[in-house]
């Protein structure tokens, strides 16, 4: 979209989900050539539009702090109020149970996050 540019300007790792290309080695490659590296995943299938039916979030960002050996910090941000924080840290070891948790930590917010 427009902000395209803008966003690779800042860093910005464009990722086209259509396209069959596999985005956690590409990721963890770049955790590994880089001893200062962050990444940010805006989330996915956590809103759904009215009348729709929320889908559970999808997991490639535990794929990739997994293989990465790298934690998963568990962010909020809410447009309404304009604030937004640190909820937690987790290391990857078993994808349902750290789904669990995520689920966990963002219910004491009163984030409700569906999983499958």
């Amino acid at each position: 979209g427009p902000l395209k540019p803008i966003l690779e300007k800042l860093g910005g790792i464009p990722v086209d989900r259509k396209a069959n290309k596999d985005i956690v080695t590409q990721m963890v490659d770049l955790f590994n050539q880089n001893e200062n590296f962050n990444l940010v995943i805006a989330p996915e299938a956590t809103r759904a539009k009215d009348g729709e039916t929320r889908k559970p979030i999808r997991t490639g960002f535990w794929h990739i702090a997994k293989a990465a050996n790298v934690p998963i910090i568990l962010m909020y941000a809410n447009a309404r109020t304009k604030k937004g924080g640190i909820l937690g840290k987790i290391y990857p070891t078993d994808l349902q149970q750290d789904l669990e948790k995520i689920k966990s930590l963002y219910a004491e917010y009163g984030i409700d996050v569906k999983i499958s």
